[in-house]
């Protein structure tokens, strides 16, 4: 559909995370799909992509709001060199495939895993002490990252 991207330096680390704009207007072209309360209700997806260290937009894209998540975010790729960008994401994108994807590209990323998630190699981590969140232990550990 449209988007903006601005040019992005080397390893820039840039915030993305994607929602969802309901409509009942009739001058938008848009798509049904299913909204958290599960109907099916016209819809718009909208990126949005923010360089953590500027703090301004980096890009901006609206697709079709039956469009999923991933197809969006793997369209949003093709517009940036990826491997001049670290990618924060939440948790709603993670997959195993797309895991694998950046890691065989060399691109950077950040992803939350899931509780499910396939266990990963924890051996470089220095964990730290857990710490309780919402009456769970948290397990952490620190890594080293540099920008460049």
């Amino acid at each position: 559909m449209a988007c903006i991207c601005c040019s992005v330096t080397t390893a820039m680390p840039l915030l993305y995370d994607l929602t969802t704009v309901f409509s009942r207007s009739q001058n938008i072209k848009r798509a049904e799909g299913y909204n958290p309360d599960r109907l099916y209700v016209d819809q718009l997806g909208v990126i949005l992509a923010f360089s953590a260290a500027t703090q301004f937009p980096a890009g901006v894209d609206v697709f079709w709001g039956s469009m999923k998540d991933i197809t969006t975010f793997k369209e949003f790729l093709d517009m940036l060199d990826p491997k001049e960008v670290v990618f924060i994401v939440d948790r709603g994108l993670f997959s195993q495939d797309l895991i694998k994807d950046f890691s065989d590209e060399g691109i950077n990323y950040v992803v939350p895993l899931r509780k499910n998630s396939q266990p990963i190699n924890l051996r470089w981590l220095r964990r730290q002490e857990a710490f309780i969140c919402r009456n769970r232990a948290v397990r952490w550990a620190r890594r080293p990252f540099v920008f460049s």
